[in-house]
């Protein structure tokens, strides 16, 4: 009901997110079900939902209740005050629930609103601060739960020696993804000692981000069948065979850990 008024801002190109976390990191805003490229947003506002209850419904609710003291009109005037008024303060009831939203703008006019359920103005706007904040400044990745009110930020790279480093270049096959002490790792699949439970993990929680197109995600369910069985040539070869899929800035972009590295190992030494 109220989130369709959200849509009816402009019905053809806006799209209402309903989610219970989202995810900002590198250059993707991540949901249960949607994923934004960053650099594809112009312009990010706070907003407010117009109250629900219009001088028609005040109109109605006046003529409804003035008509019970008409003698043949008082039973289906109750009934229809009655109802009415139970319309009303659901409508409300919705309204308060998700009165408060972000809208993301994107370069091709379509806006995206992120409503916030059951929270209040102040969480809203911390929200829209931190992502200002993550858009000056994209080295850390953050994690919102918009159902408990809870914000987590996380460093990704920095030049020190005691963050978290994480940084793709595959077309020379090189890869930085470490925590604690910064330094480069080789990523081997070849090695004994190769950590697949890691690689098998990593893939698995990039698969249930819901952030993949369907050609994307089978490329990836094949690595992550791979990986469970530790079988290097056909790990090797989906790479080989799909590598224009990992050559994709976004791609790039979303990729880290055991898996970055190992992806970028293996398409160094294709070129």
């Amino acid at each position: 009901m109220i989130t369709e008024k959200l849509n009816n801002l402009n019905r053809s190109r806006t799209s209402t997110i309903k989610t219970e976390k989202l995810k900002i990191e590198k250059n993707t805003i991540t949901t249960e079900n949607e994923c934004i490229q960053i650099h594809n947003i112009s312009m990010i506002s706070r907003n407010e939902l117009p109250s629900p209850i219009s001088f028609v419904d005040g109109l109605i609710l006046t003529a409804a209740f003035i008509s019970i003291f008409i003698r043949f009109l008082t039973i289906p005037s109750i009934i229809i005050f009655v109802s009415y008024l139970l319309y009303i303060a659901q409508k409300y009831n919705e309204y308060e629930e998700i009165k408060y939203f972000i809208t993301f703008n994107l370069g091709s006019s379509q806006n995206y609103h992120l409503y916030f359920k059951n929270t209040d103005k102040d969480f809203r706007d911390k929200v829209f601060q931190t992502m200002i904040e993550f858009f000056d400044n994209n080295h850390k990745s953050i994690n919102i739960n918009i159902k408990n009110q809870e914000i987590k930020k996380q460093n990704i790279y920095t030049g020190d020696n005691n963050q978290n480093l994480i940084g793709n270049t595959f077309n020379n096959g090189t890869a930085i993804s470490q925590y604690g002490n910064a330094q480069i790792q080789t990523f081997d699949i070849n090695n004994p000692d190769f950590q697949w439970d890691k690689l098998t993990s990593e893939i698995s929680n990039l698969i249930q981000s819901n952030s993949l197109n369907s050609d994307i995600l089978e490329t990836f369910k094949l690595l992550q069948k791979a990986s469970e069985t530790h079988n290097i040539r056909a790990f090797e070869y989906t790479v080989k065979k799909r590598r224009a899929i990992f050559n994709q800035e976004f791609i790039q972009d979303t990729l880290s850990g055991i898996l970055a590295g190992v992806i970028s190992t293996l398409l160094g030494k294709l070129y």
